[in-house]
């Protein structure tokens, strides 16, 4: 017979594996495909913005939004900090991620990168975007390998469920 107490650790129990099935989704790695390597960073490897936009559309059901938490110069850039936010479907609740990105002024070819009269004007109108793309990135790879969080690390991590955590967060809350 199942008692009140019985039902609801058989639905604590439900919404542990799937959020074992989310953790394991976001664990997975990007689809190589997509993965491209730059070629102005030692054929780093990165996901373009399309992808993890389509990502998180598809894993979030397009519940994410970002904000600009802070912008400014700094040294020979531009900086943005961000702020994602994504609607967790299992806790039913909105995650939030910080990132920040940069991106550096274009000068005129052989100047200091400080000298701020040798700054190409039109220049500005792509830095800031690319300083906003990076910071989204940057939020974003937090969530999970789907989303290139360990492009480029030597020690790819895994995620609780793969380390033995499972059986932990499955006993009864009681024991």
């Amino acid at each position: 017979m199942n008692t009140p107490s019985t039902i609801k650790q058989q639905d604590a129990l439900a919404a542990m594996e799937q959020l074992d099935e989310l953790l394991t989704l976001l664990g997975n790695q990007p689809d190589k495909r997509f993965i491209k390597k730059n070629p102005f960073a030692n054929q780093a490897e990165y996901l373009p913005i399309g992808y993890i936009e389509a990502k998180l559309d598809q894993i979030f059901r397009g519940l994410w939004s970002t904000e600009i938490t802070h912008e400014g110069v700094a040294a020979n850039g531009y900086t943005v900090s961000i702020k994602l936010s994504v609607y967790h479907p299992i806790a039913n609740v909105w995650l939030t991620r910080a990132g920040i990105g940069a991106s550096a002024f274009e000068v005129a070819k052989g100047a200091s990168p400080i000298d701020f009269t040798q700054i190409n004007a039109k220049g500005i109108e792509k830095i800031i975007p690319k300083a906003k793309t990076e910071a989204f990135k940057n939020a974003v790879k937090s969530l999970g390998n789907i989303f290139g969080r360990n492009l480029n690390r030597e020690f790819k991590h895994g995620h609780a469920a793969e380390k033995g955590i499972k059986e932990i967060l499955n006993k009864p809350i009681n024991e």
